[in-house]
């Protein structure tokens, strides 16, 4: 074995050497870590981006699933309105052909015209006749004579109602309130 004669000079070079040696040692484990590290990372993240990409396509499909979803709902949803509106038209149809009278249909038709200040006391549908159908009687009051000549008119404008008479109509006093009282009589047109 060699000898080294360890003046201050030869240690300060051996220090520097040994320290250098350390140094490249330690880089070359560090750079191999990063190396391995990054390629780990690079593997994983492409990895987790194949997954994302897969995800990305699913959601997408699930939207569109979605989309036709409720655009089936929708049209669903309209045919149900549209049985339902041929329902009552034949309803109507039926009852109009068997000469029914539906109070909901004459009221309809009562309350679509202006008639502010007009109370209705009575309704009463008798027979007209055979195959003339129903014959209707309103009786009511109102604060002016004007609106029992607005009702008349909206009658007689009206495709259900024919024949429409004035059957009686006069002044009268209720608390005080002059009012007119009114009988008009319409036949019900099948």
């Amino acid at each position: 074995m060699k000898e080294i004669n360890l003046i201050p000079g030869d240690l300060l070079y051996l220090i520097r050497w040994n320290h250098r040696r350390i140094l490249l040692t330690s880089l070359l484990g560090l750079t191999i870590l990063i190396f391995f590290s990054w390629v780990v990372i690079s593997g994983v993240s492409s990895h987790y981006r194949g997954v994302i990409r897969e995800d990305m396509k699913k959601l997408s499909a699930m939207k569109q699933e979605q989309a036709e979803s409720e655009e089936l709902l929708g049209r669903l949803a309209a045919a149900s309105d549209d049985s339902e509106r041929l329902r009552k038209a034949a309803s109507a149809v039926n009852d109009f052909s068997s000469g029914r009278v539906h109070w909901s249909d004459i009221i309809g038709e009562l309350t679509a015209g202006d008639f502010e200040g007009m109370w209705f006391q009575q309704f009463r549908v008798s027979a007209a006749g055979e195959n003339e159908g129903k014959q209707i009687e309103i009786e009511g009051f109102t604060l002016d004579s004007g609106s029992i000549s607005r009702l008349m008119a909206h009658l007689e404008e009206s495709p259900r109602f024919d024949r429409v008479i004035l059957r009686e109509g006069k002044a009268d006093n209720i608390a005080g309130t002059p009012v007119y009282g009114f009988s008009v009589e319409c036949k019900v047109v099948k």
